[in-house]
């Protein structure tokens, strides 16, 4: 973490790891680089690669600019309907949406990539900064911290690291014009690797040669409708893709795509990682490539495996999953295909909706029975939150084992 120092006339941001100055802002013209004081949603990615949640009252816009939402949706989709509950949600709070209806290409993955192309035509267009929210989105109030947020580009690092292109905001600059360009040539080059890995790799190549002021968004402004979250949302986003994906992609559902490790590593920081920059496929792990599928899902079964193997080599054989999702059918149970350890339940909120997973009774966290020895998180996106909702509900009295944290912090990788 990089802290904020506050001088009479400068801001100073200085690397705890270092303690060594990393960069000193004229806070008279510091408005260019970090939003408003009263903007708690927002903390900042300089341009350098520090970051600051602390704030100088004196930064901030003289007027507020104009804010447009825009988004596109495919035609003869679902996809319309959303879009058409999107503009609604807009003209309620009062922020202007514009909508485009673009033909489909075939998958879920490039219609996606569309994204880019058009919001580069919503550039050439429109003046002030853009909104791109996805089709899905609904918003619960007017983005009030966003008119005067002084930033070229802003978006929301999902569970702490992973670009989230769901909400994004670009401003009127040259900077942003870039980055958008950027996405979009990765995007056209690459329309079966998913935007959003797109955009957080172009953000890198940008902010790498070119001055761009990025903002980090908290999860308000990019709420995923049911992930537990003790906030008011701004912009919720419903998943439609978990509905509409196969649909508009011929009934295939594409697996998982997750950047490259140091990818997570330099996120995690708010920073780009070092080197030049690489091109999309070498920089995904899961991309639309069968054998890269299969070593993506075998890393995250032997994650898993070895996870099942450690519990049994501590005594701890009758252990509870938690979570009742994808990855305990398609990972965690073929894990234990040989009974390694007794997976006696699983544990899920949605436990009387779900009942059973291949005739194991799902239950409650806090009905977690008694004599269970263990709980192993199941799940790679959310483990870390799991992890401590699970500590929040039942204390220290059961091991909770976290298999990717544990496999990256025995090779030496793990960042957290």
């Amino acid at each position: 973490m990089t802290e904020a120092r506050t001088e009479s006339d400068w801001i100073t941001l200085v690397d705890d790891e270092s303690d060594q100055t990393t960069r000193r802002i004229d806070s008279a013209r510091a408005v260019g680089h970090i939003a408003r004081r009263n903007s708690p949603g927002v903390w900042l990615g300089t341009p350098t690669g520090s970051r600051t949640d602390r704030w100088h009252p004196r930064l901030t816009r003289d007027w507020p600019m104009p804010l447009t939402a825009v988004c596109f949706y495919t035609t003869g989709t679902a996809y319309e309907q959303e879009a058409a509950e999107l503009v609604a949600s807009c003209n309620a709070v009062g922020l202007e949406c514009v909508t485009r209806g673009l033909e489909p290409r075939g998958s879920w993955e490039r219609n996606c990539a569309l994204k880019a192309g058009f919001l580069r035509s919503m550039r050439a267009k429109l003046r002030g900064p853009l909104l791109w929210v996805d089709a899905d989105a609904r918003l619960a109030r007017f983005p009030t911290e966003l008119l005067t947020l002084k930033a070229d580009f802003a978006m929301h690092l999902l569970d702490g690291w992973r670009g989230f292109s769901a909400t994004v905001y670009f401003d009127d600059t040259p900077e942003a014009a870039r980055l958008i360009d950027r996405w979009h040539v990765r995007c056209e080059a690459e329309p079966d690797i998913w935007d959003q890995i797109h955009l957080d790799l172009a953000w890198e190549d940008t902010a790498r040669e070119h001055d761009l002021t990025t903002a980090w968004l908290d999860e308000r402004f990019a709420k995923i409708f049911d992930r537990p979250a003790d906030i008011d949302p701004v912009i919720v986003h419903t998943q439609a893709s978990r509905r509409h994906k196969q649909d508009v992609s011929d009934g295939v559902r594409g697996g998982e795509q997750l950047p490259d490790e140091s990818v997570r590593r330099a996120r995690s920081r708010s920073r780009c990682r070092p080197g030049p920059p690489r091109p999309a496929r070498e920089c995904t792990i899961f991309g639309h490539a069968d054998d890269s599928a299969a070593r993506w899902q075998r890393s995250r079964i032997e994650a898993v495996r070895s996870a099942f193997q450690r519990c049994r080599e501590r005594g701890l054989t009758r252990v509870a999953l938690v979570g009742a999702g994808r990855h305990t059918r398609e990972v965690a149970l073929p894990a234990n295909a040989d009974d390694i350890i007794e997976v006696a339940c699983i544990l899920d909120d949605r436990a009387d909706e779900i009942g059973a997973v291949d005739s194991i009774p799902v239950r409650t966290i806090t009905g977690c029975p008694h004599d269970i020895s263990a709980l192993i998180v199941s799940s790679d996106a959310h483990e870390a939150a799991l992890a401590s909702r699970c500590r929040q509900s039942l204390g220290e009295r059961l091991p909770i084992i976290e298999p990717y944290r544990d496999a990256a912090a025995l090779s030496g990788t793990d960042s957290r």
